[in-house]
């Protein structure tokens, strides 16, 4: 089926052509033939012609070093990228930015990535659509392409690799807020919304030749500088589910005893209190603005030290009806501590299914590992 909506997908761009907005940037790793069959590795130790060495061209193309290693971490498919940000302390959510990374956990069979080139708002700053320019999307034809007015939530969510590196390798945002010499295609008050998240998503730890001066740009808008992490900041990197038994599982009978595992990082200074999760169940694959709320831990002060992680686990019960649901877990939801960045507190969904067929719980739950 995938390669059927892909196939239609590909025709419609092609056929629509003439309205793209968008060129290749002289991406220099092109092969001529065979780039799905045969691995022509880049200079970034990537597949030449692929999603993940376009999107590691675009980056470096904006002074990010990155590479299948970057951080320490291991990048390879694109299905693969979310997770090796969240290793390496890169935000990861459901928020565009132009210069994001779009991330597809399942296209294709392994995973997709491309790079978010606009992204359109609705009049409260909230994010409605983006423009994207790719490679071998769908795995046709290994050639450059752009897809334009996609749904915001038509990507399973985006890395923040270029906001993470604002102010350590460039001033990639503030320069398109002065001068638009990088990106005009946002407006001056989309940039103003652009900016507001920017502040949140830079790292707090590194430092760079540019540093100073973005922290003084965002202390005068009224952002918060960061940089020296002065206050707590809770950041929920994993979430996952298994049964009673510890064995992680993504399908349960109705009723079933389940366990949700995350794993809760203080990424700012030491908290002089300890903190509230609450998890949150909704259907579907996606949090909905009324979840319900399954349940409450607190975590101690001493065991979210500065910079330390913490794993804690909550047991829940598989609800009676049959279907697809999600659990969220949120650090101190309430705001009861002053957090240096008060918008990364929510963890990414753990999908899971509802099935009464008992049989085949076992089998299902061995072929979705």
């Amino acid at each position: 089926m995938w390669k059927l909506r892909c196939a239609i997908m590909a025709l419609l761009l092609s056929l629509s052509s003439n309205v793209f907005g968008y060129t290749d940037p002289d991406y220099p790793y092109t092969v001529s033939s065979g780039c799905r069959d045969v691995c022509y590795q880049d200079d970034y130790n990537f597949c030449k012609n692929n999603c993940t060495s376009y999107v590691a061209y675009m980056l470096n193309l904006y002074g990010v070093d990155f590479n299948n290693g970057y951080l320490g971490a291991s990048w390879g498919n694109g299905g693969h990228w979310d997770n090796a940000a969240r290793d390496a302390g890169i935000v990861v959510d459901d928020h565009p930015l132009p210069g994001d990374v779009a991330y597809w956990n399942t296209l294709g069979g392994v995973g997709h990535v491309a790079w978010v080139e606009k992204v359109y708002f609705d009049s409260n700053g909230n994010a409605t659509n983006i423009d994207v320019t790719e490679y071998n999307y769908c795995g046709e034809g290994c050639a450059w392409g752009q897809r334009l007015n996609l749904p915001a939530n038509n990507p399973d969510g985006y890395i923040h690799i270029l906001a993470y590196n604002e102010g350590v390798t460039g001033t990639h945002y503030i320069d398109c807020d002065e001068t638009y010499d990088l990106c005009n295609n946002q407006t001056q008050q989309e940039w103003g919304w652009i900016l507001q998240r920017v502040a949140d998503y830079r790292c707090k730890t590194c430092s760079g030749q540019n540093m100073t001066y973005v922290n003084s740009f965002f202390d005068g808008m009224g952002m918060g500088g960061g940089g020296g992490g002065a206050k707590p900041d809770f950041v929920i990197n994993d979430i996952w589910l298994s049964d009673s038994s510890g064995n992680e599982k993504t399908v349960f009978k109705p009723g079933q005893s389940m366990q949700v595992h995350i794993k809760v990082k203080n990424a700012g200074a030491s908290t002089s209190s300890g903190i509230d999760i609450d998890y949150f169940r909704s259907n579907g694959y996606h949090e909905d603005s009324d979840p319900t709320n399954v349940g409450t831990d607190f975590i101690h002060k001493d065991d979210l030290e500065g910079g330390e992680t913490h794993e804690e686990l909550k047991n829940i019960t598989a609800p009676m009806t049959q279907g697809t649901y999600n659990i969220t877990a949120h650090a101190d939801a309430g705001h009861d501590v002053d957090e240096e960045h008060e918008s990364n507190n929510d963890s990414d969904e753990a999908v899971f299914r509802v099935d009464n067929f008992g049989w085949l719980v076992p089998i299902i739950n061995q072929m979705l590992r």
